[in-house]
């Protein structure tokens, strides 16, 4: 969507700083720290000070990492190699999650917070229509029997079938399609998150007296979060086949693939939507419900390019900061700081 070769921010020795162009020594290239039990998805600087005792006492200490998640020193060797390895990769993930939560206060304050609600309305409908319609276009059908598929067996009937309370007996019998489960209410997309509990704050000081709700002002959301799905499998009433491991896993496995492939084509949907739209704006024909992203684009790509590139680096510098506040803080706890941390990498590499 925008032009490469544009004015810029990029990182330079942990910082960001503006740039007109690249030069060939500022190539960027990524980071990938893959997916592992002993890498949690949003690690807290602690884990990072106490991986210290992990020297200390070996095997006897237990390096707790949130949501009931434990590993040793051993799993931990096994799947970095060194202590050193695995601190670096916490960091980062550490790291990442800041920028992503830069990035979404960055995009949410011009894309949504000075807009009309609808604009962020249309966003998580647009959403919902093209993974509900990603789903419902698989015909795949499921519950036919354990890793049977209903082309094979057209009317295979076991108990692997399961019959819900309420459920069609000719559906029970040549199976399920991921439509079928969407329209039963045993597939759910359903908005979770900071988004979530935002708009029911919202509401509930809506529900308050005018007195009560201004005592609570410091309740109101003063920016947007991200907006995050999940999608719920199963339930009370769900089919019994869907209990057995197999067939959730299969289940669960194609509403992965298509729900990622769903989300891929919203985004090269709203690529030419928004082409579309600032090709139909001269004519006073643009598409109103992608304003938003159409006139932050132009901006970029505009005379604005300068200011937001200068806020967004001024943004993920201070992602930075916290983030290396926080470690310091947490390594103080442990009776470290950060020049150990750092002469024990060196002598580690």
């Amino acid at each position: 969507m925008h032009d490469p070769s544009r004015h810029r921010a990029i990182r330079r020795g942990g910082y960001w700083e503006e740039k007109d162009e690249l030069s060939q020594g500022d190539e960027v290239k990524p980071v990938i720290v893959v997916a592992r039990r002993t890498m949690p998805a949003n690690p807290d600087v602690s884990a990072i000070a106490e991986t210290v005792h992990l020297e200390a006492c070996g095997s006897n200490y237990m390096l707790e990492l949130g949501q009931h998640l434990r590993v040793t020193r051993e799993e931990v060797l096994a799947d970095h190699g060194s202590l050193g390895l695995y601190r670096e990769r916490l960091l980062l993930q550490a790291l990442k999650r800041r920028w992503f939560s830069a990035l979404t206060d960055f995009h949410s304050k011009y894309l949504f917070a000075h807009r009309p609600p609808r604009y962020l309305a249309h966003l998580i409908q647009s959403v919902l229509h093209v993974v509900e319609a990603k789903l419902r276009a698989h015909s795949e059908m499921f519950g036919t029997g354990p890793g049977v598929n209903s082309n094979e067996v057209p009317l295979a009937h076991s108990e692997m079938c399961g019959t819900a309370s309420g459920a069609d007996s000719n559906k029970a019998q040549s199976g399920w399609t991921l439509g079928g489960l969407l329209d039963a209410g045993f597939i759910k997309l359903v908005l979770k998150g900071g988004m979530s509990l935002l708009l029911l704050k919202l509401q509930a000081l809506k529900l308050l007296p005018g007195g009560v709700s201004d005592g609570l002002a410091d309740m109101r959301p003063k920016e947007l979060s991200d907006v995050d799905f999940v999608l719920m499998i199963g339930g009370e009433a769900a089919p019994s086949w869907l209990e057995e491991a197999e067939c959730f896993d299969k289940v669960h496995q194609r509403c992965t693939e298509l729900v990622e492939s769903a989300l891929l084509q919203w985004v090269s949907d709203l690529e030419v939507r928004t082409s579309s739209s600032s090709m139909q704006a001269h004519h006073g024909g643009c598409d109103d419900n992608f304003r938003n992203f159409t006139d932050l684009f132009a901006e970029a790509e505009g005379p604005g390019s300068r200011t937001l590139s200068s806020e967004l680096a001024s943004r993920l510098n201070a992602a930075n900061a916290r983030l290396r506040h926080d470690l310091r803080r947490a390594l103080q706890s442990e009776g470290l700081s950060l020049q150990d941390q750092e002469q024990q990498q060196q002598q580690q590499q």
